[in-house]
C-alpha cells in the first residue's frame, strides 16, 4: 500500500501549475522543493506509486479509440 493518495497528487500538481515550490499535503505536512523540476520528478514518482497500487490509471491509457471512415 502506498503512503500517497490522490489528494496528495492533486496538491502537488496544483502548486506545480501555479509555479509554487511549497506544497502542503492533506495531512498538514509542508514540503519545500528546490525547483519546479524537483517537484515534477516528485509528481512522477507519486503517480507511479499510485498506478502500481491501482489507484490511478497510467498516463496515456487506457487509450481512446477514434473511428475513421472513407468519406469518398
Amino acid at each position: 500500500m502506498t503512503a500517497f493518495t490522490l489528494a496528495h497528487l492533486t496538491a502537488m500538481k496544483t502548486q506545480y501549475a501555479r509555479g509554487v515550490l511549497r506544497v502542503t499535503t492533506p495531512d498538514g505536512t509542508t514540503v519545500q522543493y528546490e525547483s519546479l523540476d524537483a517537484l515534477g520528478r516528485a509528481i512522477s514518482m507519486v503517480e507511479a506509486e499510485l498506478v502500481s497500487a491501482g489507484l490511478l490509471t497510467p498516463p496515456g491509457g487506457p487509450g481512446v479509440r477514434y473511428a475513421t471512415w472513407d468519406r469518398g
